[in-house]
């Protein structure tokens, strides 16, 4: 279960891993997971708008993490977003 601590932890990471250059070959790997994070975690408190915008960014940077788009979906859900769930469902059908 995630809680306040949680994202406030995973906040700041993120913030260290951005700036840091030290993993400039995972980079984008990383944050994108951080940000994955996040959105959970923001998502288990609640706060529906700022996971999105969590998810959105961690698929923005790594558009290959289908626990991402899963996560993104059942926010979407919570939000009652039918058009960003008719995508979904379109995409399953190609």
């Amino acid at each position: 279960m995630f809680t306040k601590q949680s994202l406030w932890i995973v906040t700041i990471k993120l913030d260290l891993w951005e700036k840091s250059e030290e993993f400039d070959n995972y980079k984008e790997g990383i944050i994108s997971y951080a940000f994955y994070l996040k959105g959970n975690c923001n998502y288990q408190m609640g706060n529906y708008l700022d996971a999105l915008e969590n998810l959105n960014k961690s698929i923005e940077l790594n558009n290959l993490f289908p626990q991402c788009y899963l996560a993104r979906g059942i926010v979407k859900l919570k939000l009652a977003d039918m058009d960003g769930l008719a995508l979904i469902g379109r995409s399953h059908l190609h």
